[in-house]
């Protein structure tokens, strides 16, 4: 799991990784994203507590790191399910293909369930982690809907399975950034020339 700086992986500014059982990374994945993504909150007129919403919802991420932990080909043991995040997207890769009846494009298209490791699936549905088989991606995409963010894109690499979902606060962050870092670099500059000599000294 890392959070890199812009948006590739030339730096990053947090770097974990996660061992355990199921339980405990899909713990550790969705802890990770509390701790990097922004978290608002709001009073509304049904209720008197405050409700807190992920930029990316809590919903479409868990469900997308259950299918992630779920759906993996195990036999791979040389590779690892990855989070990463970045300034304007999250992206969670799995190891492993799609099912030869399931494509990037109609996998948003009510389907039927091709789970690779079918035990698992079994357990995670009775233990309530999984509901209608095949209904993960829709569950994903309605969360997403619900609270007005941009549906996530899937792709396939030949190794890796990956979901990706668009940070919606990019643009609005990357311009505060800008003024930030412009105004950082005038005020650098005055301070570089105003002490110049006591630096040289």
């Amino acid at each position: 799991m890392a959070r890199f700086v812009g948006t590739n992986k030339n730096m990053f500014r947090d770097n974990q990784r996660a061992e355990g059982n199921f339980f405990q990374l899909l713990d550790a994945g969705v802890a990770f994203c509390f701790k990097h993504l922004s978290l608002s909150g709001r009073i509304t007129n049904h209720s008197l507590e405050r409700e807190e919403q992920l930029e990316v919802p809590y919903h479409a991420l868990r469900e997308a790191l259950i299918n992630a932990l779920c759906h993996r080909h195990w036999e791979r043991y040389n590779l690892t399910i990855s989070l990463a995040i970045y300034d304007d997207r999250i992206e969670i890769a799995s190891p492993g293909i799609f099912p030869p009846q399931i494509t990037p494009e109609n996998i948003k298209e009510p389907h039927e369930s091709y789970p690779h490791n079918l035990k698992v699936a079994e357990a995670l549905y009775r233990m309530i982690y999984l509901e209608n088989w095949g209904s993960g991606a829709r569950r994903i995409i309605d969360a997403c809907q619900a609270q007005g963010v941009e549906t996530p894109t899937w792709s396939s690499d030949g190794g890796f399975v990956t979901i990706t979902f668009k940070r919606p606060y990019f643009a609005s962050d990357t311009t505060k950034i800008d003024k930030e870092d412009k105004k950082a670099t005038k005020e650098d500059k005055y301070r570089s020339s105003s002490r110049n000599d006591s630096f040289n000294e």
